[in-house]
């Protein structure tokens, strides 16, 4: 039996990956729906267990205090991006696993945010005190991130606010030393 080369156009499916990965998803839901996406408990160790930072691939590090609330550092020739202090509580272990990786939270010199709740921007405050980093944010998160969340809808809390230096727009890149990063919201 000879193989087939599935790499030939005629032999490939025309449907588009984005399509593919829907399709996917509902197949996945439908014969595995029993399975539900719950975050651990509050007495979970993801959540209540230090971990210490490691390599993801070159340039970029985890460097969260736990599991479950990471933080992000993106090293470059001209400075470091941190993208999210988790709470204000981790600032300090998030600056001792960046230590611990051989580098200063000194050299931070951009703080992003995944988006603006308290357990990804509770620290911004602290961390730009400590780093002198620019902060940068969507218009949507800056109001948040800047009230310290008392503007969030979802009303969960307040922490220190944080002043936001720059607006990023969907689709804009952020280039610092050799590393460029593209905003999608």
């Amino acid at each position: 039996m000879s193989k087939v080369n599935c790499r030939q156009t005629a032999l490939r499916p025309k449907i588009p990956g984005w399509l593919a990965l829907a399709l996917f998803c509902l197949y996945w839901n439908v014969g595995y729906g029993q399975t539900k996406l719950v975050s651990p408990p509050q007495d979970d160790p993801m959540r209540t267990e230090p971990v210490a930072p490691f390599k993801i691939v070159d340039g970029v590090f985890f460097v969260g205090a736990r599991l479950n609330q990471p933080s992000y550092l993106f090293t470059t020739s001209e400075g470091h991006i941190l993208l999210d202090t988790t709470y204000d509580e981790h600032v300090a272990e998030i600056v001792g696993n960046i230590e611990q990786l051989g580098f200063n939270a000194d050299d931070i010199k951009l703080l992003i945010s995944s988006h603006a709740h308290h357990d990804h921007v509770g620290g911004h405050a602290s961390m730009r005190e400590i780093s002198g980093a620019t902060t940068i944010a969507s218009a949507a998160d800056a109001d948040v991130i800047e009230s310290g969340g008392a503007t969030d809808f979802r009303n969960r809390g307040t922490w220190a606010p944080a002043t936001v230096d720059r607006i990023i727009a969907d689709g804009e890149q952020l280039r610092l030393g050799d590393r460029v990063l593209t905003a999608h919201f």
